[in-house]
């Protein structure tokens, strides 16, 4: 295992091949992203945080009153018996009052509640529902008097209400907004880095990114007061400071703001005062160190491609296409790049051998219990394919390009190839289940209910020259990008068989321009240049089709036809648009929910026309003039026949 821990605060725990999106470049308007294993990442990377700030409200416990009640108590609150609110300065009264209100209306107080004013002014509420709702909560423990007030897992497992209302509690009580040369920030202080870690996390739920700076101040004595004019030594704790900025701040006033009058007031007089247009959050973080940590029994599935999920704020990668929990799902994949569409026995070979790897799989026993009662409940294999969009020419030829070119119209044509594709598409499914199913029959097996997926597939397609999945390739031909460490021993191969390697995006000098050398001082990161060809480029009439104007529904169509006829887990999906076809979209698949198509989920990713908005992109399109040329550079460098042995050489 390694933890991963960042300049801004994030930590995160995982595997060195868990894969994390770097980003490798960003203008103003745009970033240039990339997955990488988080064991191949350096200090100073930029990696990607999520951005929900256009997350719809969710469901869950906890109400917003109880949350504001239980962040007043983290904050400023005090645990015996009972809970103890305290209250101070000169809004105190409003605040006392709100608690109370908010006590009774989420009946945790049996009578009236009084206002309490304490020795030394400040005033108090008091109620013993709010231990006992702090104590479902994990915050403390039942029987224990005096205790640390935890942030916990059951914390940030509630509703959008619950985390608007916590934070708003927390920050009234122990938050200060300042207005400096610099910008505006809002600065929250806690003795414990944990509390603030989790605070980072919530404010992150909600749209807002923040920083976490450890050990702002040093615990030990100080003179305070102690009553007046006397000054005594005490002992303070240390304490750490989150702090809120850029235009976070406008996010914040507007998903949950001050109810402290005081703090509302300054932070709106402050936001209004400051005339320039605030900086925009990128929603990203820097990496600070991977360092190793500890050793643990995993199960590892490393599935390329673009699915992704939120692990502590951070993009992380996940399979996403296979419905289930608690579960470990077994995949294989068929390259159907490499089968000739005219032999069917070839192709049942192929599906029948896919099919029993991952049935064979089904004999591991887990150590984990969770495991082994979803593997008895529900036990679940994925055959995947790639390639198809390759298949599916070198059977059908020039003119089911074309067809496509045209948007796959409904003509008869169009049907027929429809026809063609669905043909192959439910043979191979009908192999896969009789191969499983018999096989689970003879080990005494439970049959799956589910065998065939379309799983993110755009590294290992690389292996074969294969198009990703279902998806057309990104041109006829291309320079294939792959960025390594500098240095790397595949990298270096990569040299000796005579493919150039540039300087990273991320490597620049002190003007800001791109690093030429690969081995200047300054360069940390290398991109590896392959000139690709598709293998029916060169097919007569295919170099005259436009791939990129292929249309956002022809793609969808394509889609809807592996789930339809292949599918039954999900078909990772990517649909590449421009803007003028959102709604035609948007209209196909809002029909095919309502009419039950089988429809799952697809990405949506815009395309961008002006291919010179940023060099050295991961593909980048060239004409069969320019793939000839930087073929015949590459043999021309070649110091070696075989790649592997140059491999091993390194």
């Amino acid at each position: 295992m390694v933890k991963l821990t960042t300049e801004e605060g994030h930590e995160l725990r995982l595997t060195a091949n868990h894969k994390l999106l770097k980003v490798i470049a960003q203008t103003q308007q745009t970033q240039y992203r990339e997955w990488v294993e988080a064991g191949d990442l350096q200090p100073g990377d930029r990696i990607s945080l999520h951005n929900h700030r256009h997350l719809s409200p969710w469901e869950g416990r906890g109400s917003e009153a109880e949350g504001w009640l239980l962040g007043s108590l983290i904050g400023e609150g005090v645990l015996s018996e009972g809970a103890l609110l305290n209250y101070w300065g000169e809004s105190q009264a409003e605040m006392a009052a709100q608690a109370v209100t908010l006590l009774e209306r989420s009946q945790l107080a049996k009578g009236p509640t009084a206002i309490a004013q304490a020795p030394s002014g400040h005033l108090q509420v008091a109620s013993l529902e709010l231990r006992q709702l702090a104590e479902s909560y994990g915050i403390i423990q039942p029987d224990i008097i005096q205790q640390p007030k935890a942030i916990t897992p059951a914390l940030e497992q509630t509703s959008y209400d619950f985390h608007q209302g916590f934070l708003r509690g927390l920050f009234d009580t122990q938050a200060t907004v300042q207005g400096q040369p610099d910008g505006i920030r809002i600065t929250l202080a806690q003795p414990d880095l944990s509390n603030l870690q989790a605070v980072q996390r919530m404010l992150l739920r909600l749209g807002i990114s923040s920083s976490i700076h450890p050990g702002r101040r040093a615990a030990g004595e100080r003179l305070l007061d102690h009553k007046p004019w006397a000054l005594q030594p005490h002992f303070t704790q240390g304490r750490h400071e989150l702090v809120i900025c850029h235009d976070n701040l406008q996010h914040f006033a507007a998903v949950i703001g001050f109810a402290e009058p005081i703090k509302a007031e300054h932070l709106a007089r402050l936001l209004q005062m400051h005339q320039i247009q605030p900086q925009p959050e990128r929603f990203t973080a820097r990496v600070r160190a991977i360092a190793p940590d500890g050793i643990e029994p995993v199960y590892d599935c490393t599935v390329p491609g673009p699915a992704r999920f939120d692990a502590n704020g951070i993009v992380a990668h996940n399979c996403g296409e296979i419905i289930g929990a608690n579960f470990h799902c077994n995949l294989s994949e068929v390259h159907l790049n490499r089968l000739d569409p005219e032999n069917l026995e070839e192709q049942d070979d192929a599906f029948r051998a896919a099919a029993l790897s991952v049935a064979a799989l089904l004999n591991h026993e887990f150590l984990e219990e969770r495991y082994r009662q979803s593997r008895e409940l529900d036990p679940i294999v994925g055959v995947s394919f790639t390639g198809f969009f390759d298949f599916c020419v070198h059977a059908f030829g020039t003119p089911w390009l074309n067809w496509w070119e045209a948007g796959r119209p409904e003509t008869a044509q169009g049907q027929e190839f429809k026809a063609q594709e669905a043909a192959f598409l439910n043979r191979w499914q009908k192999v896969v289940h009789q191969t499983i199913w018999d096989y689970c029959d003879r080990q005494d097996l439970r049959r799956p209910n589910r065998c065939t997926t379309v799983q993110p597939a755009g590294t290992k397609s690389l292996l074969t020259g294969a198009s990703s999945g279902w998806h057309p390739p990104k041109a006829q031909r291309f320079i294939r990008r792959i960025t390594f460490r500098k240095n790397d021993p595949v990298a270096m191969a990569c040299i000796d068989y005579g493919y150039s390697v540039v300087p990273s995006q991320s490597d620049k000098d002190e003007k800001g321009n791109l690093l030429d050398d690969p081995f200047d001082p300054r360069c940390t990161e290398w991109l590896v240049e392959i000139p690709t060809e598709v293998s029916w480029a060169n097919l007569p009439g295919a170099d005259q089709v436009d791939i990129s104007q292929f249309s956002a529904l022809a793609q969808f169509d394509f889609y809807m036809q592996v789930q339809k006829h292949y599918t039954r887990h999900n078909t990772s999906a990517t649909v590449e648009l421009r803007e003028g076809e959102v709604t035609g979209l948007a209209e196909r698949i809002h029909d095919c929910i309502q009419n039950d198509e089988g429809y799952m989920s697809v990405a949506l990713l815009a395309r961008f026309d002006d291919l010179q908005t940023f060099p050295r992109l991961p593909f980048e399109p060239i004409d069969q003039a320019t793939y000839g040329s930087m073929v015949a550079a590459v043999e021309k460098r070649r110091d070696t026949a075989d790649f592997f042995d140059g491999v091993e050489a390194v």
